[in-house]
């Protein structure tokens, strides 16, 4: 039977590839550089930057909320096996997400976008994907499947999913992994629009972490995404052998442009933060909590 392997990796400052952390250095150089290196700015204070990248947004919040839920009900199953009482699901939903919206601020506040209280909407759109989530053949696979082997599911690991990559260090954290008597499947669930693209290189990554964790050839590695909208939707990721074969090249030329934004390469030190260009793209501007920092 196939047994998850919690790897742990000797302590290193130099920085790891990601494909979230990817996508944010190459969608704009000055917001990757408040998001990674705040501490390191000598205009602006850390405090100040560090509370614009907790600021959160109502879609952002939705896929954090529904993503913690899922976690709660995936655990519950490890302990027990019976149905969910809905009633009960709907009153944790309520409280969840008026917990969350205590103690979280938004980016559409903070911008004046809007000044409503968001708890509501919130609810409803969190009650909506978990319904999805429960009615949905991903659920029905797990529980059929997956519950014969619970003592080894992974949900979202603790720490940051470190890996190797082609010995670069790299993060892989999955939502939901498990093994079957040859295989693992891997869980990602998403609340917003299909991006197959970007979603690639994170599924690719997935299957390295797997074959890792779980000692096993990477195509024997099944990753999955789970769209959790109105109508449920799951997306096999077909990794081809070439992908396969060609990932580690990737994060290896991937993590090489991120170097070049270090002074020093080991203790992961960047250089100056005018260095980082900003994006061109207003849209994108529009859409980040760093914004008021480039407009001042």
């Amino acid at each position: 039977m196939i047994s998850y392997q919690n790897k742990s990796y000797p302590f290193s400052k130099i920085l790891g590839w990601s494909s979230s952390r990817y996508e944010t250095f190459r969608i704009c150089k000055r917001k990757y550089f408040y998001t990674y290196y705040s501490r390191f700015d000598t205009k602006d204070s850390p405090e100040k930057i560090q509370a614009l990248k907790n600021l959160t947004s109502i879609p952002l919040s939705t896929g954090t909320i529904v993503h913690d839920i899922i976690k709660t009900i995936l655990k519950r199953y490890q302990k027990v096996e019976s149905n969910i009482d809905a009633e009960r699901l709907k009153d944790y939903i309520l409280n969840e997400t008026k917990a969350y919206c205590k103690t979280h601020s938004f980016l559409e506040h903070h911008y004046d976008i809007s000044k409503e209280d968001f708890s509501d909407q919130l609810f409803e759109d969190v009650f909506s994907k978990i319904s999805t989530f429960i009615k949905s053949n991903s659920f029905s696979f797990i529980l059929s499947e997956a519950l014969p082997h619970k003592n080894e599911w992974v949900i979202e690991p603790g720490g940051f999913g470190e890996t190797r990559i082609g010995g670069m260090k790299a993060y892989c954290k999955v939502d939901f992994s498990f093994p079957t008597n040859d295989a693992v499947y891997i869980y990602d669930w998403k609340t917003g629009k299909k991006s197959f693209f970007k979603l690639k290189n994170q599924m690719l990554g997935y299957a390295y972490w797997a074959s890792e964790a779980f000692n096993i050839p990477k195509d024997r590695v099944f990753p999955k995404i789970a769209y959790l909208n109105a109508t449920p939707e799951e997306d096999p990721i077909e990794l081809a052998e070439k992908d396969i074969i060609n990932f580690p090249e990737k994060v290896k030329k991937d993590s090489e442009e991120m170097y070049q934004f270090c002074s020093n390469i080991d203790d992961n030190i960047p250089i100056d933060r005018d260095s980082f260009s900003k994006t061109e793209n207003i849209k994108i501007c529009m859409n980040c909590n760093f914004r008021e920092l480039c407009f001042a």
